[in-house]
């Protein structure tokens, strides 16, 4: 079959499209990039990527045009607004596929995760700025210091690159928090991460819980080896891609 991949670029008018918006805004761009194409698709997104795909189902669903089947990698909407520099830089730092120390933000993720569930039951659905800094060893340093200290662990990527990458996290972050969506009527392949992150104990319990809520068919669920952060990469990704031949292989 041919594959099609759907990326954002910068300087896509992301950020000037309100938070609840983006994702919408992203499927409406992607279902004009696709066309009337009739022949049956198969969906899959990662992370941010399974709500776009989730909303571009729906549109090509309310277009006439067959959808075969949709997968969602590791993918949520978040239940909480992120305001927290220092939660942000943490999760930053691993999505570059570094060590959070790197950055200079040295602390326990059980600690990490006690913090962020108590912030989350005094603060609701926003994570406060410095509401993790309890949970921070002391002379942690600052988010300039702390892009500065990446920089220099990365080597290939400079302090402005950086700051426009962290910035597109943000944006996303927000993006995601803010999503609302009808439900979907069809079927959906759930690619489960199996691995478990402290700061985040509930995760794969929310992701799930979410899907059974969105999903308004056939809910497929899959466990694969692998965090949030890594459950597509290195010896884990070959058993990914099996799975999604599966699912492909499996369309009426």
């Amino acid at each position: 079959p041919e594959l099609t991949g759907l990326v954002r670029r910068p300087g896509d008018g992301f950020v000037d499209v309100a938070p609840e918006s983006r994702l919408d805004a992203l499927a409406d761009r992607y279902l004009s990039a696709l066309g009337t194409d009739e022949r049956p698709c198969h969906l899959v997104g990662y992370c941010l990527g399974g709500l776009v795909a989730a909303a571009l189902a729906v549109r090509l669903a309310a277009a006439d045009l067959p959808v075969a089947s949709l997968t969602a990698i590791s993918s949520y909407r978040i239940p909480f607004t992120v305001e927290d520099d220092l939660l942000i830089d943490y999760a930053f730092a691993r999505l570059m596929f570094r060590e959070p120390a790197d950055a200079g933000i040295r602390l326990d993720d059980t600690e990490l995760g006690q913090a962020l569930t108590l912030a989350r039951r005094s603060t609701g659905p926003r994570i406060t700025r410095d509401s993790l800094l309890a949970a921070a060893t002391p002379g942690l340093p600052g988010k300039e210091q702390r892009l500065g200290l990446l920089a220099r662990a990365m080597g290939n990527h400079g302090i402005d690159e950086l700051q426009a990458l962290r910035a597109n996290v943000v944006e996303s972050l927000e993006a995601v928090a803010a999503w609302q969506s009808e439900p979907y009527l069809g079927d959906i392949d759930f690619i489960r991460q199996e691995g478990r992150l402290h700061f985040l104990p509930e995760l794969s319990q929310d992701m799930t819980e979410f899907w059974q809520q969105h999903c308004l068919g056939e809910l497929r669920i899959h466990d694969v080896p692998g965090t949030h952060f890594t459950c597509l990469t290195g010896s884990r990704a070959p058993g990914v891609a099996r799975l999604l031949r599966e699912v492909w292989g499996r369309r009426s």
